[in-house]
């Protein structure tokens, strides 16, 4: 579990802590990076974002976000910039495909 604290000026601190089996609360916290956090004003909202994540997080495929609505904090997630390489078939190449398979073509 990853956990994160306010250490000054837009400053935060990434500690890994271990997790209690009985109730989840954390426990043996250890320092394991610094990084910086960010409020920007969205819309009606407020948005908290962290950087420069431990290598701990880097693997994720998302950033944690928090948004302040109405005097409430509510958090979620935003995909991570990144390259997707997709390979589809077009209508044609889909009705040919399953014309030779047996199933039927596709009319929009």
């Amino acid at each position: 579990m990853i956990r994160l604290g306010f250490t000054g000026a837009n400053a935060v601190t990434y500690y890994s802590c271990k997790q209690r089996a009985l109730n989840g609360s954390p426990r043996n916290c250890t320092p394991i990076g610094t990084g910086t956090y960010s409020i920007e004003t969205l819309g009606d909202g407020r948005v908290l974002k962290m950087t420069n994540e431990p290598s701990q997080a880097a693997t994720l495929t998302y950033e944690r976000i928090f948004v302040e609505r109405g005097g409430k904090v509510y958090w979620g997630y935003r995909d991570k910039l990144g390259l997707r390489k997709n390979a589809r078939l077009n209508l044609e190449a889909t009705n040919t495909l399953f014309k030779q398979i047996g199933i039927p073509a596709i009319t929009p």
